[in-house]
């Protein structure tokens, strides 16, 4: 998978993750397969704390940074690892 097709795939599934919850299974970096409910729903996430002097990290091209539903926190996968996806609501 080119650089190209990284970030498409990417912003397709981040504009997937705003809308709905997500089942989505990937490739650990250590070879294990992982399934996660996740979204980026802000109505299905706790608001996040203003902390003032704090720089907003860069945006990954390779990586979403997703809220774990089951785990009640952030987590993340590489955007070339999903092997399947399934929008849930």
């Amino acid at each position: 998978m080119n650089t190209n097709d990284i970030e498409l795939k990417r912003d397709v599934l981040v504009d997937h993750l705003k809308k709905h919850e997500m089942k989505i299974q990937f490739t650990k970096v250590d070879g294990t397969t992982r399934n996660m409910l996740c979204t980026l729903n802000s109505e299905k996430m706790p608001e996040a704390p203003i902390v003032e002097g704090r720089k907003r990290p860069q945006k990954s091209t390779t990586t979403i940074s997703v809220w774990d539903l089951e785990a009640n926190g952030w987590r993340s996968f590489r955007v070339d690892s999903v092997l399947k996806t399934r929008i849930l609501k």
